[in-house]
């Protein structure tokens, strides 16, 4: 009997191999979404045309989100639709609301995952996650890397009202006209760019995800 329903142990070992290979599909999302990172699952298969060897690729811009830049470019699949807007207010340029919403999608798929099952699937794969983030040539426990991603996204402010912007010259054209939002991070600066509303929800799971892994709430704060 499963969740009250008579089933065969056949349809009750497909049930769970169901089960645990979408848990399995949400802690691999969750983890190139910190890391951003190729995991390499299929590293094996990749030979160089010129000698037929095995070729394992090492991206400079690997594990970004530990490092604190901007992981964008390795998550092209979740880049959002629109673009980024500005608006007037008096003689200053102001993020538009507008720009925002384009995020809302994201923070609707992450609130969706189960951070704490999640976590729990983390500590269970830990050693082969560990073993994927020694393959980027870093030297340092795994977790000692997602403790310093989330962190740092924690630190993000959800700020309500006008966030005030300057044109620039670079990347999206505008930066932040408060020295201490410019100063950010670049993954700091992606998730501030979400909006007030999807930077809690995405907070909030984080905060969920790293207790259950083990983190102190007082590095969470």
């Amino acid at each position: 009997m499963i969740q009250k329903y008579d089933v065969s142990v056949l349809e009750a070992i497909y049930h769970v191999v169901e089960h645990f290979a979408m848990h399995t599909g949400q802690i691999i999302f969750a983890t190139k979404m910190v890391t951003g990172v190729d995991l390499g699952f299929y590293r094996h298969l990749r030979t160089t045309a010129a000698h037929g060897e095995k070729c394992t690729e090492w991206n400079p811009h690997a594990s970004a989100s530990h490092r604190g830049t901007n992981p964008s470019r390795h998550l092209q699949v979740l880049k959002p639709a629109g673009e980024f807007r500005v608006t007037m207010r008096g003689s200053q340029f102001v993020i538009d609301a507008r720009s925002y919403d384009r995020f809302a999608p994201i923070a609707a798929a992450a609130a969706s995952i189960d951070a704490q099952s999640a976590g729990q699937l983390y500590r269970s794969f830990k050693p082969l996650l560990q073993t994927a983030y020694d393959e980027l040539g870093v030297q340092e426990p795994i977790d000692s890397g997602v403790e310093r991603a989330i962190v740092d996204l924690l630190k993000v402010p959800a700020i309500d009202g006008d966030v005030r912007v300057e044109q620039a010259g670079e990347g999206i054209g505008y930066e932040y006209a408060d020295g201490r939002l410019e100063s950010l991070s670049g993954a700091q600066k992606q998730l501030l760019r979400m909006g007030p509303k999807n930077i809690r929800i995405i907070q909030s799971q984080l905060r969920t995800f790293a207790m259950t892994i083990g983190i102190p709430v007082s590095r969470l704060n």
